[in-house]
């Protein structure tokens, strides 16, 4: 009888350990890797909500400002303009300025107007270098293309539009991950950051009167 008690201790043992030893090494490092990516996520979207509350709080700091409006122009007479509700100097570096319900309004010289609108942006003073984040538009003529992030260079006069694209136009509807609209040509090349993603392309039925 003891015999059969120690072999049926035995199997237990046998079934049991590697379970254990899944839950506690295993098991239990997935959990805290989850833990420290929630932790990390929740962190971003406190400073962020922080940084908007401040920005928008007329009283937490002297030196923010209402209607914001900055204009630039190159020397071919290609003309920047970005307007904000509200915009304050950042502490890390006095020329970028964050922005709140943000437009901007882009004039080349031969062609029609780029116009961009966006929740937030970080526009630096000195270089006109913008990154715009959340509900961003781009408009240009038929064209829409609606995203999470935008970031303009005029030194290459390139918007690389990222996260969450739809891109309309008169016939089709496009959803990708990444767009590069060059501002010169309005030449415009779509991507997806997985090589094996095809891009959706879904055609705009005509309504038989054009």
């Amino acid at each position: 009888m003891q015999k059969k008690l120690l072999q049926y201790f035995l199997i237990f043992l046998i079934i049991i350990f590697p379970v254990f030893a899944y839950y506690k090494y295993f098991y239990s490092n997935n959990m805290d890797a989850a833990i420290d990516k929630k932790k990390n996520i929740a962190s971003y979207e406190e400073v962020k909500d922080l940084a908007l509350e401040k920005i928008e709080t007329k009283d937490t700091s002297s030196n923010l400002i209402e209607n914001l409006k900055y204009v630039s122009k190159d020397s071919k007479e290609n003309k920047y303009e970005i307007f904000s509700k509200y915009g304050k100097i950042s502490d890390e570096d006095q020329d970028i300025i964050l922005m709140t319900d943000v437009t901007a309004i882009i004039t080349m010289i031969g062609s029609s107007p780029i116009y961009i609108s966006a929740s937030v942006a970080e526009y630096n003073n000195q270089t006109y270098e913008t990154i715009f984040s959340d509900n961003v538009l781009l408009t240009y003529i038929t064209h829409k293309i609606k995203s999470k992030n935008l970031e303009l260079s005029f030194e290459k006069n390139l918007a690389t539009i990222y996260d969450n694209i739809v891109y309309t136009n008169l016939k089709n509807t496009i959803l990708a991950d990444k767009l590069e609209f060059d501002m010169l040509s309005k030449n415009s090349k779509i991507f997806m950051n997985d090589n094996n993603k095809k891009i959706k392309i879904t055609s705009i039925q005509s309504d038989g009167n054009n």
